[in-house]
């Protein structure tokens, strides 16, 4: 279960990544930028992402959610994935 320092550290990494590259990070970024095992990471995903906290398009892949382009959604910025970065309940 996380913690709401693990969920700080993921907000934090989340934020540097957009500021050091644009595009926003991945699962796996996360999991090297914060020390996290990547559960708890997928875990504090799911949680900001249902939320409404951050924008990343679905991926196929092992992790769930599986998400790239991971950005925090900003009041009076605009989303940058548009509808295709809401939240969808992964199968």
């Amino acid at each position: 279960m996380p913690t709401t320092e693990h969920i700080a550290a993921v907000v934090a990494a989340i934020k540097t990544f957009e500021r050091n590259d644009g595009h926003g990070a991945s699962n796996s970024d996360l999991d090297e930028a914060t020390g996290l095992e990547p559960d708890v990471v997928d875990s504090i995903l799911e949680l900001l992402w249902s939320a409404g906290e951050i924008e990343g398009i679905l991926t196929a892949g092992p992790r769930h959610p599986s998400l790239r382009g991971i950005r925090r959604v900003v009041r009076g910025r605009t989303r940058t994935w548009g509808l295709d970065g809401h939240y969808k309940r992964h199968p």
